[in-house]
């Protein structure tokens, strides 16, 4: 046991030894003194560093200070050698930028260095692009140049991107206003408003209903639709006469047109299987007449197999005529259903589609539509 012991010990020393033996020394030196080193983004500390133990391998060091530009370097640390570096500063200018509105993003020469407000006291002197960007905002730009030992202050005042808003309407006669604006027959075309809370209502002058719907906008073009549905008892007895025609008759045209197609195709096949399954009774019966007026042994067997054909036949298409039947039905019964209870008489807006695109992208306008629904 004793020995195990110190066995498992010397083994362990001499992985510990391996370890060390493994160990690259690392000697920095920099001017001016003082400078901070990073290896791989960790400080090591400032400089003259002497002998700091590092992994070997690849590794970039930096070594950085106020007011100089930061110098970046990689280096290959290997086992047995002693890695030895020197690194010279140059003088760095300094960059303050704020902003209004404030948390706007900083580029430098297309590099992110923060955001407003932000002081930078670390950049190259000569010609900077200085930019500040924030969402709903136009991109603010300045061409500057920077000098070593100075510390230059800019202030970007951050314009707002517009918003666009459109409003259509089912007839040219809804009069409609936006953000308080006076009442005016519709559509609105592309009307210019500030981001924030907007307002759209809309009347119809020929029933008196008005609808409206309040939403936040921000930097974008929207568009909205308004279209004053009928009561829901109005779409029950348009639906009573056919299905389909009460979701048609209140604006859910595409879901009217379904419904009927699928009540209609759905009644053909039924006349259909109705008719199939009255001709397959009638030949049944007519054999079964035949078959009870055999005389013949023979005679009678050849028309009972013939009668049990037909009986089959006309089972089959009872079967499908009556599968048909409860189709027809249950379309007709969730028509009137749907028409009662989901155009129910009360004043909601329904989102159909939400597809934000910002002003200046390119990519065409977008889709935002909202449904306005008067009830009684």
């Amino acid at each position: 046991m004793h020995r195990f012991s110190i066995l498992l010990l010397l083994c362990c020393a001499g992985i510990s030894a391996g370890q060390v033996k493994q160990r690259v020394l690392l000697d920095v030196s920099s001017e001016p003194r003082g400078c901070e080193i990073l290896l791989d983004g960790k400080l090591l500390g400032v400089t003259p560093l002497q002998g700091v133990e590092i992994l070997p391998g690849g590794h970039i060091v930096t070594t950085k200070m106020e007011w100089y530009c930061p110098v970046v370097d990689t280096v290959d640390a290997i086992v047995g050698e002693r890695l030895v570096r020197s690194y010279r500063l140059e003088p760095a200018a300094g960059l303050a930028v704020t902003s209004v509105p404030e948390n706007a993003s900083v580029y430098v020469n297309g590099v992110l260095l923060g955001t407003s407000p932000v002081v930078i006291r670390t950049l190259r002197p000569g010609t900077a692009e200085v930019r500040v960007a924030r969402r709903d905002y136009f991109t603010w730009k300045l061409d500057t140049t920077l000098v070593a030992g100075i510390m230059d202050s800019v202030t970007a005042t951050l314009e707002e991107l517009p918003t666009y808003v459109s409003v259509d309407v089912e007839r040219s006669d809804i009069m409609v206003s936006v953000n308080g604006s006076e009442m005016a027959p519709g559509p609105v075309t592309e009307m210019k408003v500030r981001s924030g809370d907007l307002l759209i209502k809309a009347q119809d002058p020929r029933t008196g209903e008005v609808a409206e719907g309040e939403w936040f906008t921000r930097a974008r073009v929207q568009s909205y639709r308004v279209q004053f549905h009928a009561p829901s008892r109005r779409a029950f007895l348009n639906s009573l006469l056919f299905p389909g025609l009460g979701q048609y008759k209140v604006g859910s045209r595409k879901e009217g047109i379904l419904i009927g197609s699928a009540f209609a195709a759905t009644g053909v096949f039924f006349l259909y299987s109705f008719f199939r399954s009255s001709n397959a009774e009638d030949d049944y019966e007519e054999v079964f007449a035949d078959y009870l007026k055999a005389t013949v042994i023979e005679d009678a067997v050849a028309k009972r197999e013939i009668q049990l054909r037909k009986f089959d036949d006309w089972k089959n298409a009872a079967k499908v005529r009556n599968i048909a039947g409860g189709i027809l039905i249950g379309i007709y019964a969730a028509s009137l259903i749907e028409a009662f209870f989901a155009h129910d008489a009360e004043n909601i807006v329904d989102q159909i589609s939400d597809r934000p695109t910002l002003m200046g992208v390119g990519v065409g306008p977008a889709d935002v539509r909202f449904v306005f629904r008067v009830g009684l």
